[in-house]
């Protein structure tokens, strides 16, 4: 073991630190630090959601206050990001380009009219 890793804390915060950047990660977010890049892979991120859950559940009443708190802010705010990462799918995203056409299709109509 290397002298730098020795001189690093393993604590409860720290390991959550690191499943939020990896589900940060997952989202797409940010880079992936062994892939170099941000693939998006929203079925890995809702595991390590599922994951801090878990935590959550069988660490009840272990975690100091601090700790409890930075858990459960963690889980919401990936919770947060994981819908808003969901709602950009394909089907948002389609439903985006139709607009235009739509709005097309609205004032041909209207010119019809008139």
């Amino acid at each position: 073991m290397s002298e730098q890793a020795k001189n690093i804390e393993i604590n409860f915060s720290g390991f959550i630190s690191g499943l939020v950047t990896e589900g940060l990660a997952a989202l797409g977010l940010v880079d992936h630090p062994a892939l170099k890049g941000v693939p998006k892979n929203l079925q890995h991120a809702s595991f390590v959601i599922d994951t801090m859950e878990m935590l959550k559940k069988k660490t009840q009443g272990n975690l100091d206050t601090e700790e409890d708190k930075i858990l459960e802010e963690s889980i919401h705010q990936l919770r947060i990001l994981y819908i808003t990462e969901l709602n950009k799918g394909p089907a948002a995203e389609a439903s985006k380009s139709d607009k235009p056409q739509e709005e097309k299709l609205d004032s041909e109509e209207k010119k019809k009219e008139e």
